[in-house]
């Protein structure tokens, strides 16, 4: 299935493109006056100049038409040279948004588990994918990872149970039982770490 693209840069060039024709008026003299569908009221002539009535009417009804169509088109020449110029940027922004988010899921996988999104927004793709080569499978490695984790789950654990705002350790306070709570969480998640021991 093909997909499609959209380059950012010929959007913009759309959106120039128009205002340059627009300003090309300008050179006419016209720039305001056909904004506004005038500027046309100099070409209509008198009845005598034509030399018929009916003549002249029709030849004043088409430049009176013809001022109203300039109007519309300068107008929604504008508008969507300013929208296409507004759609540029949204693409580009989206277009951003969506690699790096490829980049940050690509990171979280296979990439420096210390680094941010916005570091990895920073890096190409080859950066990312290339962290892979030096990251140490080792058994040692994996070992020393799910000692970390355990120490980290304990602690998170640890610090729900013992917070201040924890209202079963509250109850146990209050009704006398705080030392049995405390033993209940040091047997969930060890003992509590001594300070400056980690």
């Amino acid at each position: 299935m093909a997909g499609y693209g959209v380059d950012p840069a010929a959007l913009k060039e759309i959106g120039n493109g128009i205002n340059g024709a627009i300003t090309e008026l300008k050179t006419l003299g016209i720039d305001a006056e056909a904004e506004q569908g005038r500027g046309f009221s100099s070409l209509e002539m008198s009845a005598d100049d034509v030399g018929h009535d009916e003549l002249n009417d029709a030849f004043t009804q088409f430049c009176e038409r013809w001022a109203w169509g300039v109007r519309t088109l300068v107008q929604d020449g504008s508008e969507f040279a300013h929208r296409i110029g507004l759609a540029a940027g949204r693409y580009a922004d989206q277009e951003k948004y969506a690699k790096d988010l490829v980049k940050s899921v690509a990171g979280a996988v296979i990439g420096n588990p210390h680094e941010t999104d916005e570091q990895y927004a920073q890096q190409s793709f080859e950066q990312i994918a290339g962290a892979v080569e030096h990251v140490d499978y080792s058994a040692e490695s994996w070992g020393k990872a799910g000692d970390q984790m355990s120490a980290q789950w304990s602690a998170a654990g640890r610090a729900v149970l013992t917070s201040a705002g924890d209202p079963v350790q509250a109850l146990a306070q209050a009704t006398g039982d705080g030392a049995e709570y405390q033993r209940g969480v040091d047997d969930l998640f060890g003992p509590a770490p001594q300070p400056g021991h980690g």
